[in-house]
């Protein structure tokens, strides 16, 4: 897909120090691009079928208690797994207990950061970059939208 004859740029890295009086450690966090391997891993909940009395066909029940928490589950896992995706663009990053491959796992990305020495803070900054390498950043999207605005007003 083009744009005006261009194709969209890929998202750009962002980097996040963390700094230990001397030394610095560099994280960089980038944009997850393709969620195939996270859903053929956990696919999306699908809700039981009820037969109202008065319809033709079954209709989803959408407040299915175990239809809703595993919604719940499955956005949490979806979460943690953008953010040990993003997160794993830093070279030479070893995860110890995390395993993409078992989703049970993605809920352990926290305590590892916490136990490499991460503080509530650069915790913090890391999931900040998580979401402006996935285009999720509020400030630059209303930045955007306002620099669209203003050149429509000026085209008009």
């Amino acid at each position: 897909m083009k744009i005006s004859g261009k194709r969209l740029d890929m998202p750009p890295v962002v980097i996040v120090p963390v700094l230990r009086g001397e030394t610095e450690t560099i994280f960089k966090v980038g944009a997850v691009l393709d969620f195939k391997e996270f859903e053929l891993l956990c696919p999306a909940p699908i809700p039981p079928m009820i037969k109202h009395k008065d319809a033709a066909e079954p209709v989803p029940d959408l407040k299915d208690k175990k239809y809703i928490d595993a919604c719940d589950k499955y956005a949490r896992q979806r979460s943690s797994y953008m953010i040990i995706k993003s997160i794993s663009h830093t070279e030479n990053l070893e995860w110890e207990s995390v395993d993409l491959g078992k989703p049970e796992t993605y809920s352990n990305y926290e305590k590892e950061l916490r136990d490499a020495g991460l503080n509530h803070v650069e915790i913090g900054r890391l999931i900040g970059a998580v979401m402006e390498a996935n285009g999720l950043d509020e400030a630059k999207i209303d930045e955007a939208r306002k620099r669209f605005l203003a050149s429509k007003v000026v085209q008009a």
